[in-house]
């Protein structure tokens, strides 16, 4: 479940910190930014809360998000105080639920216990409202909240058809998916793809078809991308409603040198926020979004001798490089609401954007996990780039592109043309 975990925060802007703890169906950590982020099994909790999603009542647990990833159940959710305290030490002693308290006046109770019986009270009331009946209280799921709340967390309810009611909540939340992203500040993306510095082989070809069918295939899927920052953030900026990506593939190895990249030496492909030393324009800072694909055939050929994949497998990961520089334009064009490179420089060194070109690389000072300054910019380039592999790895089995490969090898099979030296 930590893998789970792990790849869930970093998909959504937030990065694990430490495990907290376990149940008998899932586990618990703790967020860079103070959340708690919860791994299930338990059909039941995950229902109670996602009916809670966003409700705003002080005596409830907040659940900020919930989510089924890697065949597991997830739910994001307010860190409470859980450390002893005068209702767990009477549960104990007396050996009743407590539940039973809050009905009973028999037991020589403190004033701070008769509060936090009224507190659980209206707790109650709130997951009653919210469509869950609590059926698990006991003094292990009493919390204190930041409001200074004794709340109820953790809960369940029987549901008649449970299966039923989670495929409900699953459809239910693909379609809030689609109506909030079309009412969603966003820029449609339109992908060009172009040759530079390419000699054509019958390699080379065929990878490039492999290449541009890809990019298509994103294409139809990502036509646009939600922003951060528009208008409604930076209201005297003027944001782009459509942005051109440009998607540049070559067979010169040497070309990443005229790039300003981190790490040289064997690239197969970057994101280009410069222009290349004047390569791609004669500004210091791209004027358009763009990635830059290298198909080098010796390099290919050495990773297809070292891998134990199939050639389907070993393809469609290989092509994990256009999703992966895609998923960096994509985080860039989210944090910057569209701005080309260059246009970020300019407003940002006129002071009229408060993020450069590595917050909005990166993420840094942006997303959630940054929040509450724990995370330095020295992790935030790593980070990224887990986060953007990450990325780029689900995407490929998102497009399902092995058809596509098994018929393209199939086609290449008759034309004798060889994957591989």
């Amino acid at each position: 479940m930590k893998k789970t975990a792990e790849e869930w925060a970093l998909l959504n802007g937030y990065r694990v910190d430490q495990w907290v703890g376990e149940g008998d169906f899932g586990e618990a950590y703790i967020t860079t930014c103070g959340k708690i982020l919860k791994v299930t099994s338990d059909q039941e909790e995950f229902v109670a809360a996602t009916r809670m999603e966003n409700i705003k009542n002080e005596y409830l647990v907040e659940v900020y998000k919930t989510d089924f990833y890697e065949n597991d159940f997830v739910i994001l959710m307010e860190n409470l105080e859980t450390d002893g305290n005068e209702i767990m030490d009477a549960a104990d002693e007396y050996g009743v639920e407590v539940l039973e308290f809050s009905t009973s006046d028999e037991y020589d109770l403190s004033d701070e216990a008769h509060v936090l019986f009224s507190h659980l009270q209206e707790s109650i009331e709130g997951y009653k409202k919210s469509g869950t009946n609590p059926m698990d209280i006991h003094s292990g799921n009493i919390g204190f909240n930041s409001k200074g709340n004794y709340v109820l967390f953790d809960q369940k309810d029987k549901v008649a058809d449970l299966t039923a009611e989670i495929d409900l909540i699953l459809e239910d939340r693909k379609k809030k998916d689609i109506l909030k992203h079309l009412s969603s500040p966003e820029v449609n993306l339109n992908y060009k793809i172009k040759d530079m510095d390419y000699e054509s082989s019958p390699f080379n070809d065929k990878m490039r078809n492999l290449m541009s069918l890809t990019v298509e295939k994103i294409a139809e899927k990502i036509p646009s991308i939600k922003t951060r920052h528009n208008k409604k953030t930076h209201p005297e900026i003027t944001f782009p409603e459509n942005v051109e990506v440009d998607v540049y593939i070559t067979t010169n190895p040497e070309i990443e040198y005229n790039f300003n990249l981190h790490n040289q030496g064997g690239a197969l492909g970057f994101q280009a926020i410069t222009t290349g030393e004047g390569l791609l324009g004669e500004t210091e800072y791209m004027e358009k979004h763009a990635i830059v694909l290298i198909i080098d055939e010796d390099k290919f050929n050495e990773m297809k001798n070292e891998s134990y994949l199939s050639d389907v497998d070993f393809l469609e990961s290989y092509l994990v490089t256009v999703t992966h520089e895609l998923s960096h334009v994509f985080e860039f064009v989210e944090n910057t609401g569209g701005l080309s490179p260059r246009e970020l420089d300019n407003l940002y060194e006129g002071g009229d954007f408060e993020f450069d070109h590595f917050d909005c690389s990166t993420g840094y000072n942006i997303l959630p996990m940054y929040d509450d300054g724990t995370v330095w910019s020295d992790d935030a380039a790593e980070t990224m780039e887990e986060r953007v592999e990450l990325k780029g790895r689900v995407l490929i089995k998102e497009l399902n592109i092995d058809p596509e490969i098994s018929d393209f090898l199939e086609k290449n099979k008759k034309k004798k043309i060889k994957l591989s030296m």
